[in-house]
């Protein structure tokens, strides 16, 4: 997790819109979290950024045991399971996952969809080294999601 800094210690941070505030580009299995504020600069509070998925993709069921996870829906659609209910969420559509509940969402439109996401508290953001986890074997991201408390419960959404 990240570690607390003191109030005084935060200064202003200002990314730009085609930018990447993180040391390092995530992407994911057809989707990409440009880091618009990290741990580092919010206190660990929380870390914010901007999820575009790209058609038919989306993440298998999981929990996260660290943090909470908020969407807050930009452009197309995103069908989500949290807990025990689905719907699609539109543009302007705001969605709580608290820690500890089941969730997922898929894109099953032809268009990229975008969202704002924040976790908090900060930590995954941050720790995940490689620059393309795309690469990765699933075993392997297996082991990095179980070290920040990403427990995968089944597959993605299908129709």
């Amino acid at each position: 997790m990240a570690r607390a800094i003191e109030p005084e210690a935060l200064q202003p941070v200002v990314v730009c819109p085609n930018e990447d505030h993180a040391t390092h580009s995530i992407h994911l299995q057809g989707r990409q979290f440009a880091v618009k504020a990290t741990g580092r600069d919010t206190g660990g509070s929380f870390a914010a950024g901007l999820l575009r998925a790209e058609p038919m993709s989306g993440p298998p069921l999981h929990l996260r045991t660290h943090e909470d996870e908020w969407f807050y829906i930009l452009k197309g659609q995103l069908a989500f399971e949290v807990g025990d209910r689905c719907f699609i969420a539109v543009p302007g559509t705001s969605v709580f996952a608290p820690r500890e509940v089941p969730h997922t969402w898929q894109n099953f439109t032809g268009e990229v969809a975008e969202a704002l996401a924040v976790l908090t508290p900060a930590d995954i953001e941050e720790d995940f080294p490689e620059a393309v986890i795309e690469t990765l074997e699933s075993v392997v991201l297996e082991i990095l999601m179980t070290r920040h408390g990403i427990i995968t419960l089944g597959p993605p959404l299908s129709r």
